[in-house]
């Protein structure tokens, strides 16, 4: 018996007791109904929020919408709204807006993105947010990205962005950089994972969880039983399905096989899922992550990640643990990036690549100064399939408005005549991302609002 197969039948969960309860319990789709997307808009100037008519007037002025119907709302306690629908991208989408209250201490513990002083001060003094609850089209990275544009539209200098559906907050400056880009976020800004441990406890457990998901019309996806030295390794596993659900795909449901990506050796990593519920009677009652753990926020429809380790477990349903692959994930961690997303990274970097020649025309040559970009390349002849092409990353030594000068710092795996050291000229037209080091810092086309002011 191999070291895997060993793996897996140690790993492999095992009910603790006849499951009556379980076979009760319908198989869940891994797809369900939408939930609203929940995010405010914290302004710097109070009295913005004083004439919800000129909020209205503005919000059905944006230009890059076609307004269907919009109406006057109630939403109890003397708080008057309104909402609207409008067409984008031939679909119809309804956003709801109010004001609400604001106590910044009950968002204290969100991941928020690097504030500046002024927007702090803003945070921490502001009494009113405006909100709003959008109910996504197909197209769930567009939709996010639309409704981030209509609260600029609304507060166009807004100091923070809360997303309550994905437990973050964002930069006032990132909010404005992304409503005026014609590029849509990362999938990652629409989700976020937590990673609970147990606060001191003896044992080494960690549960991963995401939020975020239900407003895209999928499940929420969960791994128990993770642990402190593999849990990122693990949370890799759930950005990537999380990611694919966001850009193309919905789960099947309930044991049904997906496949994730391949690991060294050609290994494929086939995935499935079971509601936490089902999940849950496979540990014992002290579980991080079960029963007394479930409130409103991790109770509802959840799917935890098991692995399939052949075509044979897949049909048996036989679920084994993320962690018969620990010893390859640590080896050679998962980074799987869809050619959606790539030419999405791409676009952003194009669309932002003054910020590059600024700062390499003002820092290079200076301190710990070093650019870097990457530029998709033709391969030989030998591996062409398609239009693909390779990624390479090139160090800039020179650069001007058409092309810059690099030297490749890595090498290649289907350009033999190209190898680390190489000088090559390129032309920004073929560049897929972009980075700068500098001053302690890492600048990309996706963070630029380090930058602004």
């Amino acid at each position: 018996m191999g070291l895997l197969d060993k793996l897996i039948k140690k790993n492999t969960p095992k009910p603790k007791e006849p499951l009556e309860a379980d076979q009760k319990l319908p198989i869940m789709s891994g797809e369900i109904e939408k939930e609203g997307s929940m995010i405010m808009a914290v302004p710097f100037d109070d009295s913005l929020l004083d004439d919800i008519s000129l909020l209205l007037d503005k919000l059905i002025s944006f230009e890059q919408i076609e307004v269907v119907y919009k109406k006057t709302m109630s939403f109890g306690d003397n708080n008057e709204g309104f909402e609207v629908c409008f067409v984008y991208n031939d679909e119809e989408l309804i956003i709801q807006v109010k004001t609400d209250p604001w106590e910044p201490e009950d968002y204290i513990n969100m991941n928020w993105q690097p504030l500046t002083q002024e927007e702090k001060n803003a945070v921490a003094a502001a009494p009113r947010v405006l909100n709003t609850r959008m109910f996504f089209g197909q197209d769930a990275m567009s939709s996010f990205h639309m409704q981030i544009k209509l609260l600029c539209a609304m507060i166009e200098r807004p100091a923070a962005i809360v997303d309550i559906s994905s437990l973050r907050s964002f930069s006032g400056r990132w909010a404005r950089l992304t409503a005026a880009s014609s590029v849509p976020p990362a999938p990652e800004y629409l989700f976020i994972i937590h990673a609970v441990n147990n606060d001191g406890g003896k044992k080494d457990e960690v549960w991963l969880h995401t939020h975020g998901l239900e407003r895209c019309g999928s499940i929420e996806l969960e791994i128990l039983r993770s642990d402190q030295q593999n849990c990122q390794n693990h949370g890799t596993i759930i950005n990537t399905m999380a990611s694919r659900i966001i850009t193309k795909e919905k789960l099947p449901a309930e044991y049904e096989p997906v496949w994730c990506a391949e690991l060294e050796g050609g290994i494929p990593l086939v995935i499935t899922w079971i509601t936490w519920q089902r999940a849950i009677t496979m540990y014992p009652k002290d579980l991080l992550g079960g029963m007394s753990d479930r409130d409103d926020d991790h109770g509802g429809a959840t799917g935890v990640i098991y692995v399939y380790a052949s075509d044979k477990d897949a049909e048996d349903h036989l679920l084994s643990n993320i962690d018969i692959y620990n010893h390859i994930l640590a080896a050679n961690p998962l980074l799987m990036i869809s050619s959606e997303e790539t030419q999405r990274m791409s676009r952003l970097a194009y669309e932002r690549i003054d910020y590059l020649k600024r700062l390499f025309a003002q820092y290079s040559g200076r301190g710990k100064f070093a650019a870097l970009i990457k530029v998709g390349l033709e391969v030989d002849d030998e591996f062409k399939n398609g239009s693909m092409r390779e990624h390479c990353w090139f160090e800039v030594k020179e650069m001007n408005d058409n092309f810059f000068k690099g030297v490749l710092t890595h090498e290649t795996f289907y350009i033999k005549d190209l190898h680390e050291g190489s000088e090559c000229q390129c032309s920004f037209d073929d560049i897929t991302d972009w980075t700068v080091f500098m001053d302690n810092a890492k600048i990309t086309p996706d963070n630029v609002y380090l930058l602004e002011k």
